[in-house]
C-alpha cells in the first residue's frame, strides 16, 4: 500500500433479482433489444452500477456526512471540468472502482437441483458440495404501442429480453483513500435504497424492471494495523477470502416497503396479456433430443447453457395447440407486467382529467370561455398533458409531437414549419421539459389463478357463418387474486397531486370502468380493489400538512382527500 492511503475496503455486493430486469447490449440479434451477456452468461457492467450509484447519491446526498452532495460527488466519484484554456482544465478519477456484477456462486446442492430440473433425464453424478453459477433465465417481452383508442400505431411493434427474477449477481467494489468511513455510508445507502425499491437497476425501472434486493460484505486493510502481504494475498474475487468480512444482511438494512401505495386486488372473471412468444419453430427445442431421448417428451423449452448446464427459459405443454397465451414468469405464474398497468392508468387518467376540466368553471382555470373552441381544447390539453407528463414522464418525441399538435391548432401551416424545424434541430425550452415518470408501476404477480384453454373463431358479420381459418386457441387466466404496487419519487413537488390521481384510478379501476390487458371488449380484465395501503411515511407527511394525526382506520380516506385537493389545486394553476 501507498503512504499516501489510509484504507482500503472490498466490498462484495450481492444483488438478486425480485422482478425480472434487461441491461441492454445495443444489439438486435434476436429480439429488438438484447440484454448484455458475456459468452453466454449476463452481466452488468460496473459502468452501470456507477452510473445509477452516482446519480443516487447526487440526488439524495448522505444523511451521516457532514460533506456537501457535490464534494462527495467530486470526491468520490471523480469529475472532469474543461476550462476555456487548456490551464483551466481540471480532472479527478474516481477514488471507488467498480467491477461487473457477475453470475453468484451457488453451492452444489443448488446446482444439483438445477441439473435436475433441467435435465431430468440425466443422473448427477457432480461433487455436491462443488460451487456453480447462479441459475438464471432468459424470456422475451412484447410491447406495442397504442393511440388514444387503444388502438396499435403501425410499426409500433417491439419485443425485448428479460432476465427473469431469481437471478443471483455479485460484483467487487473497492476504495482506495482516507475516508472510508464515508464509502462505507454511501454503500449502506445504496443498499437500503436497492432493498426499498427507491433504486432500480437497467432499463424501464419505472415501469416494474430492475427491482433486487442487496447484501453485502466489507473487508478492509488499514494503514498500520494489518501487513502488506495480507493484502497482497487477499483475492476477493475467491469466496472463500470473505468467511472473516463483515457480512450486512437485508435484515440489517432495514423494512423494504415500497414508498408508495398498495392495493390488494381481485380478479372475479379473467384476464388476458398476451404472450405471443411460443412459436416452436423459432424459440422452442425439444429438451429431450438435447439429453439422447426420443420424442415422447412433450415438454419444450428453450436452452442456453450455463457452466455446462440448461436454463429453462419457458415451458409449456402442448405448447403447439396454443396460438397465444397468458403472459407467464418462467415458474408458469400469470404477472402484469408495469408497462400493462402504465399503459391502462396513463390512457385512463386522461380521460379522467379532460372530464374534470370540462366540468369546472374554466374561468377558474385560466381558461377565456369567450375564446376559440379550438384554443379552449387547447389550453385544457396543455393541462392535462402537463399533468400527465409530472406523473408518466414525457421524453422528446412525445413532446415534439404535442407541440405539433397544438401548433396546428394554433397557427397557421407557414408557422407550423419554421416551429417543426426548430423542434428537428432541438429546442434547448423544450428540453426543460422531458422528465422520468415519478410513478413506478410493479409487476404483479397472480395468485389462486386457473388457466383454462379457450377455443374460438372469428365471425362474418355479414352471413352469421364463421370465417374460413379464423380458428383460434389461447390460454385464458381464469380468477385470481394479485397486488398492485406503485411507487412515487419521493422528491416530486407535486406528489400529493399525483397520489390524488393514483386514488382516481384505483376507483375507477374499482368501479369497472377500466379493464385491464387484452380482449377487454369480451369481458376481460375486470377487477375489483379490496384493500389499500398507504405507506406510512406518506401518511406521516399528509399529518404533518393538515397539523393533526390520522386515525390508522381512516388513513385512505383522509389521504385521498387531501391528495384529491391538491389535483384540483394544481389543475387550477395557469402554465
Amino acid at each position: 500500500m501507498t503512504n499516501s492511503t489510509k484504507e482500503r475496503v472490498y466490498i462484495k455486493l450481492i444483488l438478486t433479482t425480485k422482478s425480472p430486469f434487461s441491461v441492454c447490449s445495443g444489439m438486435d440479434e434476436f429480439s429488438d433489444k438484447d440484454i448484455i451477456k458475456q459468452g453466454d452468461e449476463p452481466f452488468i457492467p460496473g459502468s452501470t452500477l456507477a452510473g445509477v450509484f452516482r446519480h443516487y447519491i447526487k440526488t439524495n446526498g448522505l444523511d451521516s456526512s457532514d460533506m456537501s452532495i457535490d464534494d462527495i460527488d467530486k470526491e468520490f466519484f471523480g469529475y472532469i471540468h474543461r476550462g476555456n484554456s487548456k490551464e483551466e482544465h481540471k480532472a479527478r478519477q474516481s477514488e471507488i472502482i467498480f467491477g461487473d456484477a457477475v453470475l453468484a456462486e451457488v453451492e452444489g446442492r443448488n446446482s444439483s437441483e438445477n441439473n435436475a430440473e433441467n435435465n431430468s433425464s440425466t443422473n448427477n453424478t457432480d461433487n455436491p458440495n462443488k460451487k456453480s453459477k447462479s441459475r438464471f433465465v432468459i424470456s422475451f417481452r412484447d410491447g406495442v404501442k397504442l393511440d388514444d383508442r387503444k388502438t396499435a400505431i403501425d410499426t409500433g411493434k417491439y419485443n425485448y429480453e428479460i432476465i427473469e427474477k431469481g437471478a443471483k449477481f455479485e460484483a467487487i467494489i473497492e476504495y482506495c483513500g482516507e475516508k472510508a468511513k464515508v464509502f462505507k455510508a454511501i454503500i449502506n445507502k445504496i443498499a437500503i435504497a436497492i432493498n426499498s425499491g427507491d433504486l432500480r437497476i437497467g432499463s424501464k425501472t419505472s415501469r416494474g424492471l430492475g427491482y433486487m434486493e442487496a447484501e453485502y460484505y466489507t473487508k478492509s486493510f488499514i494503514k498500520g494495523e494489518c501487513k502488506a502481504e495480507d493484502w497482497l494475498e487477499f483475492d476477493p474475487y475467491c469466496s472463500s477470502e470473505w468467511k472473516d468480512g463483515n457480512y450486512t444482511s437485508r435484515e440489517d438494512l432495514g423494512s423494504n416497503d415500497i414508498y408508495g401505495i398498495e392495493a390488494k386486488i381481485k380478479i372475479p372473471d379473467t384476464i388476458m396479456i398476451r404472450d405471443y412468444n411460443v412459436d416452436p419453430n423459432i424459440i422452442v427445442q425439444n429438451n429431450s433430443q438435447q439429453s439422447g431421448e426420443n420424442d415422447s417428451n412433450s415438454e419444450q423449452r428453450i436452452d442456453c447453457k450455463n457452466n455446462s448446464e440448461k436454463n429453462k427459459v419457458k415451458s409449456y405443454p402442448n405448447i403447439e395447440k396454443f396460438d397465444y397465451g397468458q403472459l407467464c414468469l418462467d415458474d408458469e405464474t400469470p404477472v402484469i407486467p408495469g408497462t400493462t398497468w402504465a399503459g391502462a392508468f396513463r390512457h385512463r387518467s386522461k380521460i379522467i382529467l379532460e372530464e374534470i376540466l370540462n366540468s369546472m368553471d374554466l374561468n377558474a382555470i385560466g381558461v377565456d370561455v369567450n375564446d376559440d373552441k379550438d384554443n379552449v381544447r387547447r389550453k385544457i390539453n396543455e393541462k392535462v398533458n402537463r399533468i400527465l407528463s409530472i406523473a408518466f414522464g414525457q421524453n422528446e418525441n412525445e413532446q415534439n409531437a404535442e407541440n405539433t399538435k397544438n401548433n396546428n391548432v394554433q397557427n397557421s401551416s407557414t408557422n407550423n414549419i419554421s416551429d417543426n424545424k426548430t423542434e428537428v434541430d432541438g429546442s434547448k425550452k423544450n428540453k426543460k421539459q422531458f422528465c422520468k415518470s415519478n410513478l413506478s408501476f410493479f409487476e404483479s404477480e397472480i395468485e389462486n389463478f386457473t388457466i383454462m384453454p379457450i377455443t374460438r373463431t372469428k365471425i362474418d358479420r355479414f352471413t352469421g357463418g364463421s370465417m374460413h381459418g379464423a380458428l383460434f386457441t389461447e390460454n385464458v387466466c381464469c380468477g385470481g387474486e394479485t397486488k398492485l404496487k406503485i411507487g412515487i419519487n419521493r422528491k416530486c413537488d407535486e406528489k400529493k397531486a399525483v397520489l390524488g390521481l393514483v386514488f382516481l384510478f384505483l376507483d375507477e379501476l374499482n368501479d369497472g370502468l377500466l379493464a385491464v390487458g387484452g380482449e377487454t371488449a369480451v369481458g376481460r380484465g375486470l377487477m375489483k380493489v379490496t384493500d389499500i395501503k398507504i405507506h406510512k411515511d406518506i401518511v406521516k407527511e399528509i399529518a404533518n400538512d393538515i397539523g393533526k394525526d390520522i386515525p390508522q382506520n381512516n388513513e385512505k380516506d383522509i389521504v385521498s382527500k387531501e391528495c384529491l385537493k391538491s389535483l384540483a389545486e394544481e389543475l387550477r394553476k395557469n402554465g
